[in-house]
């Protein structure tokens, strides 16, 4: 039976899947590439980390992070990064001074023109 804390690192990866898909439906693409990069870099991270000699200082059951196979490092990689925006997500919700506020994830503009520019005209 799974400990608490791999069943709260699952839970973690379906609630972060569902607020993209709520994201991703909202056409909220500044959210969503946001949270892609989260987990583009969460994985990365883990990739990185299992090759160093800092691997053994994270186990999963009886091994370190370097003796587990990939599926299941890009698996902590996509927990890890998924437990850091629901904490980050918590922390919005209660900041209501915005002393933790970051810029949101967009194109610069001269990238958004080029995007409208390619756009069909409205007829």
């Amino acid at each position: 039976m799974p400990d608490l804390t791999q069943l709260i690192a699952l839970g973690t990866v379906a609630y972060t899947v569902v607020n993209f898909i709520r994201y991703a439906l909202a056409t909220n693409w500044s959210s969503v590439f946001s949270q892609v990069l989260a987990w583009a870099a969460g994985i990365a991270m883990t990739f990185l980390v299992a090759h160093t000699d800092l691997a053994s200082a994270f186990t999963f059951g009886s091994k370190n992070l370097g003796q587990i196979s990939g599926e299941s490092q890009f698996l902590v990689g996509l927990a890890a990064a998924s437990s850091i925006s629901i904490v980050y997500q918590f922390t919005k919700a209660v900041d209501t001074t915005q002393s933790a506020a970051v810029p949101a994830l967009e194109f610069p503009a001269s990238a958004k023109n080029q995007v409208q520019s390619t756009k069909p005209e409205d007829a």
